[in-house]
């Protein structure tokens, strides 16, 4: 991906990420809205409430968005890449259910679709490309036949954890992370999250044998590093939903 298709992919997948953080973080509402760019691009956006606005995430965990990832293919000729992307989304949690891959985003390019996607349950797990392969055929057929799109996986915890440092306060389904090393932009507050487990992810004890833990095991003084499901809402604390959290010591 290059130029304005990436930076309009990478819009969408902050925006319904930010729709995944915030329903996971604690009661904030979201609402669908379609965007259009200033250069004619379209996208699904939906925004979360509260007027929080989405921080870009570290370049290391955009270049694993880009791990894996199809090129768009075919003819845009008589193809209507707005209703295309209406029918698409009514079929997100068809997609969840069938092929076990969560939608962060998707919209429009001026002349192909873009969707970025990540493994549901087993979220270790990478997505072959035989299993894209099919899950763009799926989408030939929500859409009812093929057009141009560019499928893009978002793979999970191969990348440095986008939360790290140690738990100062725990509540029934969020864990407050310090990082005392590190400062809060220009700030001399430490950088601190609210991290919120997804409903597929998961928690272990690292170490030579690693095993997974409940999310009640996590107690407060354990030192963890997390990968999110796409983003940080840039409050402070930051509050983020994550699909894997590490413990790294106690």
């Amino acid at each position: 991906m290059s130029g304005n298709g990436s930076s309009s992919l990478l819009l969408s997948w902050l925006a319904v990420a930010c729709l995944l953080a915030c329903s996971a973080c604690g009661g904030a509402s979201a609402a669908g809205n379609a965007g259009q760019q200033s250069d004619g691009q379209k996208q699904t956006v939906l925004q979360p409430s509260e007027g929080k606005a989405a921080r870009e995430l570290p370049s290391s965990d955009r270049a694993a968005m880009k791990e894996l990832s199809l090129p768009a293919e075919g003819q845009t000729d008589k193809i209507d890449l707005a209703e295309i992307n209406g029918k698409l989304l009514r079929h997100v949690e068809d997609l969840k259910e069938k092929h076990s891959v969560q939608v962060l985003a998707f919209g429009t390019g001026k002349d192909h679709m873009m969707m970025t996607v990540r493994r549901y349950g087993d979220v270790d797990k990478p997505i072959a490309v035989q299993e894209l392969k099919e899950v763009r055929q799926s989408l030939y057929e929500y859409a009812g036949g093929p057009f141009p799109i560019e499928l893009s996986v978002r793979a999970c915890c191969e990348s440095t954890a986008d939360v790290a440092g140690t738990i100062r306060k725990v509540e029934s389904d969020r864990v407050l992370v310090v990082d005392a090393s590190r400062t809060n932009g220009n700030t001399k507050d430490p950088v601190a999250v609210w991290i919120t487990l997804s409903e597929d992810g998961k928690v272990v004890r690292g170490g030579d044998r690693p095993e997974t833990v409940s999310f009640e095991s996590l107690t407060v003084g354990m030192r963890v590093q997390a990968w999110s499901t796409g983003l940080t809402l840039q409050s402070y604390p930051g509050q983020s939903s994550v699909v894997k959290i590490e413990i790294v010591g106690e």
